[in-house]
């Protein structure tokens, strides 16, 4: 015995048929039929030992952790920084993508802060 919904008990009961005739049941007998199945469930779950056994080991104790990270500060930005080395280097179209990145970038900002009169009146 399967725990259903309303519809799942019509369809076991229908399978259960021997003449393959369909049931006439009305929504009340439906709901109730279904009901006294929950509450069999529900009373033998609660006379087994599957209650006691699922919580057992759990306390209601509050454990205070002392410390905030279990790790420090400097072992985290490592582990970080190790994380993201492996990465560029799976990616090495990346890497590539970035370095021109870098030195378009570069390039522009020496175009636009370099003082014009050093290129005009620059004396040979």
């Amino acid at each position: 015995m399967k725990l259903t919904n309303e519809s799942g008990l019509v369809l076991e009961e229908m399978s259960q048929s021997k003449d393959g005739r369909v049931i006439d049941i009305n929504q009340e007998e439906l709901e109730s039929r279904f009901q006294l199945r929950v509450d069999d469930l529900v009373t033998k779950y609660n006379k087994s030992h599957m209650k006691e056994n699922a919580l057992q080991g759990i306390t209601n104790e509050y454990i205070e952790n002392k410390r905030k990270y279990e790790v420090s500060w400097f072992r985290q930005f490592y582990l970080v920084l190790i994380r993201a080395l492996i990465n560029e280097i799976r990616n090495p179209l990346d890497v590539k993508s970035k370095f021109g990145q870098i030195l378009f970038f570069s390039v522009l900002t020496v175009a636009l802060y370099t003082p014009v009169k050093v290129f005009l009146f620059k004396d040979f």
